[in-house]
């Protein structure tokens, strides 16, 4: 199963449910809706990519290939931007 964490240099806000994540090297921020936050937070709490796609398309009306096209979409641009990393091995 593939995991993902949010590096330690990055901080996470929360503010009425949606996040902020900044990446204090470059100084670069990200801000998440509350989905996108749900997601980061399920993420960086050790829940694997398939577990996460598995508990929003039991939350939400919404087309399975959109469903993964849209989680695959965020999880590769926090990735291109440093605020999200696989993890090589999980537990």
């Amino acid at each position: 199963m593939l995991h993902f964490k949010i590096p330690d240099n990055i901080l996470l806000q929360e503010v009425q449910g949606e996040m902020v994540l900044l990446n204090v090297n470059n100084g670069e921020y990200f801000k998440l809706n509350r989905v996108g936050a749900f997601i980061v937070n399920e993420l960086n709490q050790g829940k694997s990519y398939s577990e996460v796609f598995d508990t929003l398309k039991a939350q939400f009306a919404i087309e399975e290939n959109t469903l993964k096209s849209d989680l695959d979409d965020l999880v590769q641009n926090l990735q291109e931007h440093y605020l999200l990393q696989p993890e090589p091995s999980h537990p």
